[in-house]
């Protein structure tokens, strides 16, 4: 299950299916991200969408705030979700570009 956001548009698009903070051609990639992080059942099970690039990231995101033991997964170019996976619940879910 989703429980928090730290992009608000990630969170409005999740919430409302619309946003106008994320180009529209990135929505329905996330929208299928959003359906198979909420039935995620362990941490390693995202490992089964290879085409994702799954990996844990070390260290801090560019707004400064660290990232330790979160995950980042490839949704187009250098744009990735990132999120930390808490006891079954997918927290601080966040979109950024990687450059």
């Amino acid at each position: 299950m989703i429980v928090s956001f730290r992009h608000k548009g990630l969170e409005e698009l999740y919430n409302k299916g619309k946003t106008r903070k994320i180009d529209q051609k990135f929505w329905p990639k996330l929208k299928i991200m959003f359906e198979t992080l909420t039935r995620l059942e362990s941490e390693e099970a995202i490992m089964a969408h290879p085409a994702w690039a799954p990996h844990k990231l070390h260290g801090y995101n560019p707004k400064g705030q660290p990232v330790s033991e979160h995950w980042s997964l490839k949704v187009s170019g250098n744009w990735r979700l990132t999120y930390l996976y808490n006891n079954g619940n997918i927290e601080l879910t966040d979109f950024m570009n990687y450059h």
